[in-house]
């Protein structure tokens, strides 16, 4: 995540909680009724909390398989390019004469 995302998390939360005190403060309501509306009030704050990091899990793990994803397969080329530099190698000596050693080697 970003300190962006993280940025509006943070308003977000300060934001639902003044709303929440203030409506408390404000409201001409009995204490229950009060209570009741708390409560909703925190329930769809948890539901929206409960989103926001969901989608914020699912983006993180794409972006780790995404990373992953990359790294194997340029692994996957510079084994094969490393396999191909073998083969050659191997085709290059097979194909040069043999020179008889001498004895001072």
């Amino acid at each position: 995540m970003s300190d962006r995302d993280g940025g509006f998390f943070k308003g977000f939360l300060f934001g639902s909680i003044v709303g929440i005190v203030t409506g408390i403060f404000l409201a001409p309501k009995s204490g229950r009724e009060t209570r009741e509306e708390l409560g909703e009030e925190a329930e769809k704050l948890y539901t929206q909390t409960r989103s926001d990091f969901d989608h914020a899990r699912k983006a993180a793990m794409k972006s780790f398989e995404d990373g992953r994803d990359k790294i194997l397969n340029k692994l996957k080329k510079e084994e094969q390019s490393v396999e191909k530099e073998i083969k050659e190698d191997k085709n290059k000596t097979q194909k040069e004469p043999r020179r008889a050693k001498s004895k001072n080697s």
